[in-house]
């Protein structure tokens, strides 16, 4: 996910104001404790938003700070995991490669977009980046090759979200959490 989202590059800030390798948001730093809550992409710049966690009290802290990009990475996959285990997305059936494939989705779009692309929707981000382009990422990181039945022919933004043309979209379940090669 970092050479996706940054080139592996930990001082990378993007135009929406996402930081960092894997380009964290606010809102993810947010649930992992790093940055109070009602902060935003652009209050990041602001070390008075920041609590301190891990010793991070400003974006130029967490930037120039590898190891606790990689840590706040494990974190949200293990709270990813958590969380689409709760909503059904994943369950014991799930292989590894549908559960990276969520993950990425995950990352990409918050676990309601990995919920919704296994409900037969897909989204995309500010950016246009969809949500299938992530789970292809995600789920190749276990097979080497993209999904042979994927949410690729899901219904795009379909916000009436109309059935998937495909059942089998998005059968999932969990194992272990290797997108991050663990």
């Amino acid at each position: 996910l970092g050479k996706r989202e940054s080139s592996n590059n930990y001082k990378a800030i993007n135009q929406l104001g996402y930081i960092g390798k894997y380009q964290m948001g606010a809102a993810m730093l947010t649930d992992l404790g790093y940055v109070k809550r009602g902060t935003t992409n652009k209050g990041l710049g602001d070390p008075a938003n920041w609590t301190g966690k891990d010793g991070m009290t400003s974006r130029d802290a967490f930037i120039d700070s590898p190891s606790v990009q990689e840590k706040a990475m494990d974190a949200e996959i293990d709270m990813n995991t958590r969380r689409l285990k709760k909503m059904g997305v994943v369950d014991s059936d799930t292989t590894d490669q549908e559960l990276n494939g969520y993950l990425a989705t995950s990352h990409l779009l918050g676990t309601g977009g990995a919920r919704d692309m296994k409900r037969g929707v897909v989204k995309s981000d500010a950016n246009g980046v969809t949500g299938n382009e992530y789970y292809k990422l995600g789920y190749a990181t276990v097979s080497g090759s993209s999904p042979k039945i994927s949410p690729e022919n899901a219904v795009v933004d379909n916000p009436a979200r109309e059935p998937s043309p495909t059942n089998t979209v998005g059968s999932v379940s969990t194992k272990s959490c290797i997108v991050t090669g663990k």
